[in-house]
């Protein structure tokens, strides 16, 4: 597998492309983001899963709130687009855990699932 800076947010399906976008956007407008530190080679990664191309990139921040909000995107073959997205509190905060997963298929429909979990 190898690993690159190149963004697969182009060959996206366009409502998954918008979804990180605008995450993105409210993460900067609303946090005070701070790198958080993943290996060297989880941050792109291309491969190969079922004879079709894997493509995955992920973005991983921390925030004076959120131990670690985790935004991946994923690309396999020409027609399965991933967003998953998931934010994990610090505890002295009474925040519930998020995530998010949508799946873009050749059939260019989408499914979601969204997931809020109480941190007690």
């Amino acid at each position: 597998m190898s690993t690159s800076s190149v963004s697969i947010r182009s060959i996206q399906h366009s409502l998954i492309s918008r979804l990180a976008d605008c995450i993105e956007a409210t993460w900067q407008q609303y946090l005070d983001l701070q790198p958080y530190a993943l290996p060297d080679d989880l941050g792109y990664v291309e491969g190969r899963l079922e004879g079709e191309r894997l493509t995955i990139q992920n973005h991983c921040y921390s925030t004076r709130e959120f131990r670690k909000i985790h935004l991946e995107l994923a690309k396999i073959g020409s027609g399965l687009d991933i967003l998953h997205c998931v934010m994990f509190p610090r505890p002295e905060y009474d925040l519930p855990m998020f995530g998010t997963d949508l799946v873009g298929g050749r059939n260019k429909k989408i499914s979601a699932e969204i997931n809020r979990q109480s941190p007690h």
